[in-house]
């Protein structure tokens, strides 16, 4: 199976189910859902983040999407409020249909979880979310993983992020079953 397809496929996938529960997705919702279905719940795409603005960003992510968007499989519009993009998918042709099958049932599966965990919520809440995983995973080592320890990371991170923010991630993250331990 071509690993590009297999990208692509995942993207519309995650613009299409986001569009059905919450009417367009997000440019942060996508980016943030991308990174947790790769690193928390271990599908790879070959996608590589770093830590960015609002949290684990990779630019192959909006590059791709780009794409999607060149050969009319999704649409992007700037928000009306002047922060951040609007996805939605734009159906009709046949063969960007068929990226589906390059999608298996375990990864949609793993997408719709992580919709119902991260959807529909404000920029903020993912952004603290990802970056808790993030700083968890890659910043901590496995011998201190206290909670203090990963919030004074997240926090030299993020230092707008308060403490209840950061706890109430872990517990999504752990409720979630997205951490390995």
């Amino acid at each position: 199976m071509s690993e590009n397809l297999k990208r692509l496929g995942t993207l519309l996938y995650v613009v299409r189910k986001g569009e059905e529960k919450f009417d367009y997705v997000g440019h942060t919702l996508l980016q943030k859902l991308v990174y947790l279905l790769e690193e928390a719940e271990g599908v790879d795409l070959g996608y590589r983040y770093k830590m960015y603005h609002y949290g684990p960003y990779c630019a192959e992510v909006w590059g791709d999407l780009n794409y999607l968007e060149d050969v009319d499989a999704v649409r992007i519009f700037a928000s009306p409020d002047g922060y951040g993009y609007r996805i939605i998918a734009n159906p009709g042709e046949p063969e960007l249909e068929e990226l589906d099958a390059y999608v298996g049932d375990d990864i949609k599966a793993k997408v719709e979880k992580l919709l119902s965990i991260l959807g529909d919520k404000p920029v903020r809440f993912l952004e603290c979310v990802a970056t808790t995983h993030y700083a968890y995973r890659f910043l901590l080592p496995e011998d201190n993983r206290s909670f203090a320890s990963l919030e004074k990371v997240v926090r030299d991170l993020k230092p707008h992020l308060k403490k209840e923010e950061v706890a109430e991630a872990l517990d999504v993250l752990k409720s979630g079953g997205l951490l390995k331990s």
